[in-house]
């Protein structure tokens, strides 16, 4: 209904006013995107760089990964585009190709001692299990450069959430029922496990670095969507005001990209 940059703050903006509660929502959002990008690419480098290596080497590169996926941002939607493209086809290929497989593995019997689970352990679960559709929100923030935004932000949100509720109730069904709970619970790179599992060593090195550029993908869809909150406030007057500048060229709002990278 109101195809403009901010997303969550503009529906907030909406609802309650510009003020205080408005502001608090779009920054808090900010934050939040920003804390899981940068877990999310620490976490692609864990599947990509074996134990040994120094701490780092992991933060240089994770630096350099996040200055590269804000470059893309700051020159231009249609770069950012073509990339997050490659991004999503590559996850939904890696993804169907894990549970594919792994379907034809599944031990039912690993089944059984997840019915003894106390009922209270679900809704702890399900605390995690709404990480999936954190970065949801991400598509209404380009809702201003989207043409026919009130008919197609929709859309994208809805078969998103039916898409990626499919992929995850199937690839955790599966996963149960390859790995153990207990052996799953307490592995820190459980898809790792996974494909270690399901499939030639050389090919699970091919798949782990699917799953790495996965994980980076989805750091960039919200490198690329977040400086428009910023934008979104700044031209409201209730962030730094220069965040609100567009450039002339690549029509982006480099400067609340910069200030992105940078925190």
């Amino acid at each position: 209904m109101f195809p403009s940059a901010g997303g969550v703050y503009e529906f907030a903006k909406q609802a309650y006013g510009k003020g205080l509660g408005s502001f608090l929502i779009g920054w808090v959002s900010w934050v939040v995107i920003n804390i899981m990008n940068s877990l999310l690419i620490v976490a692609a480098l864990d599947y990509l760089i074996p134990e040994g290596y120094g701490v780092m080497t992991k933060v240089l590169l994770s630096i350099a990964i996040i200055i590269v996926l804000n470059a893309f941002a700051y020159l231009g939607t249609e770069g950012a585009s073509a990339v997050l493209g490659f991004f999503a086809a590559l996850i939904i290929v890696v993804l169907i190709t894990i549970i594919g497989v792994g379907f034809g593995r599944i031990d039912y019997s690993y089944y059984v001692p997840l019915f003894s689970t106390p009922f209270v352990g679900l809704f702890v679960a399900l605390f995690f299990i709404v990480e999936t559709f954190f970065g949801w929100e991400n598509a209404t923030f380009m809702a201003e450069e989207t043409k026919d935004a009130e008919r197609i932000i929709p859309k994208a949100l809805m078969w998103g959430s039916i898409f990626v509720s499919v992929l995850g109730v199937g690839l955790a069904f599966m996963m149960l029922g390859v790995i153990p709970s207990q052996t799953l619970a307490g592995s820190s790179t459980p898809l790792s496990d996974l494909t270690a599992i399901l499939f030639s060593q050389s090919f699970a090195a091919v798949i782990n670095i699917g799953i790495a550029l996965a994980l980076i993908g989805s750091a960039a869809g919200g490198l690329v969507g977040s400086p428009r909150l910023l934008l979104g406030l700044a031209r409201d007057k209730l962030f730094i005001e220069q965040l609100a500048d567009i450039h002339p060229k690549y029509q982006t709002p480099y400067k609340a990209i910069i200030f992105q990278a940078v925190v």
